[in-house]
């Protein structure tokens, strides 16, 4: 959900709900012995850390008020540092200041951030920063994402209706014009991240299911009219001395190799197919 805030609101607005936590996402260039390269980061409040259960697979989590340190993704430590067990406690830039790595996340976390408006495709994020009203962009307004995690029986409809209840309040307490243009939105992440495309998705995936149905049916219809043609074959090799078992296990054995090789090219075409697709359209399949 969104909320337009004022940075020195942030704080006394939201850390009064339990269970909340609010983030920013952008780019900025880091520079460090190994280079400079644009990453991707998020300023996170300090409840994301209980609000996920994480904690980092080195080093330590940002203290209470701590300012100038950031938390490095497990991919972007190996990819950029070489999993360097060292990198806790250096220092890098960050668009020109100073901070310090502080820790290392677990290589299991991967938290699915919204895409940014001003994003083209959604990129995992590279860093991690502590979010207050002291690191906030600058200026009266700005856009702040806020994630939470209902209670267990809690229903999305009651949550909606106590969060508008929460910003009438909070509207008369600090007006702000913008507030009649703007209402609090609740969504499930999962409708967040995915959008409108799940039904083209199923839809896709149902064409797909009986498209693979059909070339079933197909090779297996061609599979039985090589089986009578090869019955003169198999009569030999029973003839032979070959049993009903060792028959049927040759039989098994040629199936799954066909089986095999015809997943593999399923799946590279598959695989160029999704690349073709994000080139032509980037935002046709989230994630």
């Amino acid at each position: 959900m969104y909320r337009l805030c004022r940075p020195e609101r942030l704080e006394c607005d939201w850390r009064k709900l339990d269970g909340m936590a609010a983030f920013s996402t952008g780019d900025f260039t880091l520079a460090s012995a190994q280079g400079a390269t644009r990453v991707r980061h998020a300023d996170v409040t300090e409840d994301f850390w209980k609000l996920t259960g994480t904690q980092p697979a080195s080093g330590r989590l940002p203290r209470p008020g701590e300012r100038g340190v950031v938390l490095l993704s497990n991919r972007f430590a190996q990819r950029w540092f070489s999993s360097d067990p060292q990198v806790v406690g250096r220092s890098v830039t960050i668009n020109g200041r100073p901070v310090t790595i502080i820790g290392v996340l677990p290589r299991d976390f991967r938290f699915h951030f919204p895409r940014s408006p001003f994003e083209i495709r959604t990129r995992d994020v590279d860093l991690y920063r502590p979010l207050s009203p002291s690191s906030a962009r600058s200026g009266p307004i700005f856009m702040l994402n806020v994630v939470a995690r209902l209670r267990p029986g809690a229903t999305l409809e009651r949550a909606r209706a106590e969060m508008e209840t929460v910003r009438a309040r909070l509207a008369q307490a600090h007006p702000n014009p913008f507030e009649d243009r703007r209402k609090l939105r609740v969504v499930p992440l999962q409708e967040q991240l995915i959008g409108n495309a799940r039904l083209a998705l199923v839809i896709m995936l149902a064409a797909v299911v009986c498209v693979l149905l059909i070339a079933c049916g197909n090779a297996a219809n061609l599979l039985l009219a090589r089986a009578s043609a090869r019955h003169r074959e198999m009569a030999i090799r029973v003839a032979i001395g070959a049993g009903r078992g060792r028959v049927l296990r040759q039989l098994l054995v040629e199936t799954l190799v066909l089986a095999a090789i015809g997943t593999a090219a399923g799946l590279a075409i598959a695989r160029l197919g999704i690349e073709m697709i994000l080139r032509i359209h980037p935002e046709a399949v989230p994630r």
